[in-house]
């Protein structure tokens, strides 16, 4: 009887040691941000960048390129690509395409709306040279002015118009919105060093001047980077006034900004 009270009570305290540990496990996992969290945070650091601005979403742009082989294609090789770019892009019927061709050049552009929305300008390049060799690039700029929750769908559209092809590029985004104030230099600075904050990112270099501030750095929540001077860059923040409309613009860019500003 006293063995079996025994290896009772040592099954209770087992029993509870097991359900402590339970406990402690799911009050771990309440803590734990969902994957809906932590994608915000770590899927979408330039959309966490850009609410930090406060600033009016204007348009959101996508640019890449990649070198699709080292071989020359004529024009009509060339437009085989582009069939296979179509079949991505849908309904051509808003874009306008234009073809060039010569013994050494060749290349077709393509510009206007897309079937889901997007501007677009596509370049289709070949050359042939003696001296460097042959080469045919793809180069895509999409921008969107419908709302900057669209940030992930146009990486994603832009990387889809490369795999038509059988390729890649590492995608430049771009965020741009604008206050309806022209901001004070003290006043960009405290934004674009927000900014920073709110990505834990470091700033690696500053540049400022009485209408614009612009600064360059790095964070880990964006995988992508540069390197410049041996140091990483993936974030810039660039304000810039615009005196005619009495506004200020903000370019939020990763790696950088690729907008005149």
């Amino acid at each position: 009887m006293a063995k079996y009270n025994n290896r009772k009570n040592q099954l209770i305290v087992i029993g509870l040691f097991i359900a402590l540990i339970a406990c402690t496990f799911l009050m771990t996992l309440m803590k734990l941000p969902s994957a809906e969290e932590a994608s915000a945070v770590v899927d979408k650091p330039l959309l966490t960048a850009f609410k930090e601005s406060e600033a009016d979403f204007t348009c959101i742009t996508a640019q890449g390129w990649c070198q699709i082989d080292t071989v020359f294609h004529g024009g009509e090789e060339l437009f085989s690509f582009y069939e296979s770019i179509k079949e991505v892009l849908g309904d051509d019927d808003l874009l306008s395409i234009d073809e060039y061709d010569d013994q050494s050049y060749a290349g077709i552009t393509v510009f206007g709306n897309t079937e889901q929305g997007y501007e677009m300008d596509l370049v289709l390049q070949s050359m042939a040279d003696e001296a460097s060799g042959s080469e045919t690039y793809l180069i895509v700029n999409l921008s969107d002015e419908q709302d900057v929750r669209d940030i992930d769908e146009v990486d994603t559209y832009l990387g889809t118009i490369f795999a038509a092809v059988s390729s890649k590029s590492e995608p430049s985004l771009l965020i741009e919105g604008e206050y309806d104030e022209l901001k004070s230099k003290r006043e960009k600075k405290k934004i674009a060093k927000a900014i920073f904050k709110a990505l834990d990112g470091k700033i690696e270099e500053k540049i400022s001047d009485d209408g614009y501030v612009s600064y360059s750095g790095y964070t880990e929540l964006i995988s992508n980077s540069i390197t410049s001077d041996n140091r990483k860059i993936n974030l810039q923040v660039a304000l810039s006034d615009n005196e005619q409309d009495q506004s200020t613009i903000i370019y939020i860019g990763s790696p950088v900004v690729f907008s005149d500003f």
